[in-house]
């Protein structure tokens, strides 16, 4: 049953973070991927991202495991990029941190609005 909440849930990440992508593209290359490549590369990201937790689950038993999340989400990401659409090294590197910092501060967004919805009703 998890690979169909697994399968979803990558289906979702896709949409979402191709948008993210395709915004963090054209910060960094001046030109946005096309969604369809970045779609498929936010896809592979989220696959590799969602099999790489349960390693890492596995691999670290104390405070180590959050550092190595990031850094691993980091690695899957530049190589998602070089991959599937095809960048060098440099570019999908400056991508990644681009796509990374965006999403953090759309998460931060998110929870400002929702802790000021909540500290309000």
């Amino acid at each position: 049953m998890w690979i169909i909440g697994a399968v979803i849930q990558v289906i979702i990440n896709g949409l979402i973070f191709g948008v993210i992508l395709q915004i963090a593209s054209k910060i960094v290359l001046k030109d946005s991927i096309d969604f369809g490549d970045a779609f498929k590369t936010a896809i592979v990201a989220s696959a590799g991202i969602i099999f790489g937790d349960y390693a890492l689950v596995a691999m670290f038993d104390g405070g180590g495991y959050q550092v190595a999340r990031i850094a691993s989400y980091f690695l899957i990401w530049t190589l998602a990029l070089m991959i599937v659409v095809g960048l060098d090294l440099v570019q999908s590197l400056l991508i990644s941190v681009a796509f990374m910092v965006i999403t953090w501060l759309v998460i931060m967004l998110f929870g400002l609005i929702l802790g000021a919805t909540l500290a309000v009703a």
